[in-house]
C-alpha cells in the first residue's frame, strides 16, 4: 500500500469524527446528472405568469445549430407544440413539467432524438422531462386534445432561469419560469 492510499484511508474516518459522524459531500454538478435516474420536478406552487394568447405561434428565428443556451418553445400552425433545449460547450441539465389546461389531454409525445441520458414521460396528465445536454439540441414535440393552454415549469441545473426561455416567433421571455402560454 502506498503513502497516498494510507493517508486517504485514515482521512475519511478522521473527517467523520470531526464533523460529528457526518461526511459532508458536495452536491453533484450537471455532469453527474448523466448517470443519475430521472428526477420528476413538481410544479412550482406559485401562481404561474400568464403569457398573451398566440405568443407561441411560429418557430423562434434564432433557434439554429449553435443557438444560445435556453429553452425554445413554439406552436406550429396545426397545433403541435415543440420544446427544445440547447446548450453551449458546457454540460447542463434541463428539467421541466408541462401540464395541459382546461381539461385538455396530451397526445403524440415524440422525442426529437433519442440519447442515452435524455428522459421524458407522461406522468398522470403531465409531461415530465430530464435532459442532460452538451453542445447540442434536445427536445420533443407533443399535441393536445383540444386547443388549450399549457402550464410549464422549466429549470436549468435545478434553478429557474426565465430569461433563458424563448417563446414563439417573437422570441418573448416570461417573467417567471412557471408560466401559462395559450394558442
Amino acid at each position: 500500500m502506498n503513502i497516498r492510499a494510507i493517508v486517504t484511508s485514515l482521512a475519511l474516518p478522521l473527517l467523520a469524527a470531526s464533523t460529528g459522524g457526518c461526511i459532508i459531500q458536495a452536491a453533484p454538478g450537471p455532469a453527474a446528472a448523466q448517470s443519475s435516474a430521472m428526477v420528476e420536478i413538481e410544479m412550482d406552487g406559485s401562481s404561474p405568469v400568464q403569457m398573451g394568447s398566440g405568443l407561441a405561434d411560429g418557430k423562434p428565428p434564432r433557434l439554429h445549430p449553435g443557438a444560445p443556451m435556453g429553452f425554445w418553445i413554439w406552436q406550429a400552425p396545426r397545433g403541435k407544440w415543440h420544446l427544445r433545449s440547447t446548450t453551449t460547450r458546457q454540460t447542463h441539465r434541463f428539467q421541466g413539467r408541462i401540464r395541459p389546461r382546461q381539461g385538455a389531454g396530451l397526445n403524440a409525445l415524440t422525442p426529437t432524438r433519442n440519447e442515452w441520458n435524455d428522459r421524458m414521460k407522461i406522468s398522470g396528465n403531465d409531461i415530465v422531462f430530464d435532459f442532460v445536454t452538451k453542445g447540442g439540441e434536445d427536445g420533443f414535440d407533443f399535441g393536445l386534445t383540444g386547443n388549450a393552454c399549457v402550464e410549464m415549469d422549466l429549470r436549468i441545473d435545478g434553478t429557474p432561469h426565465p430569461r433563458l426561455v424563448v417563446i414563439g416567433q417573437t422570441e418573448q421571455a416570461p417573467a417567471s419560469s412557471h408560466f401559462i402560454v395559450c394558442p
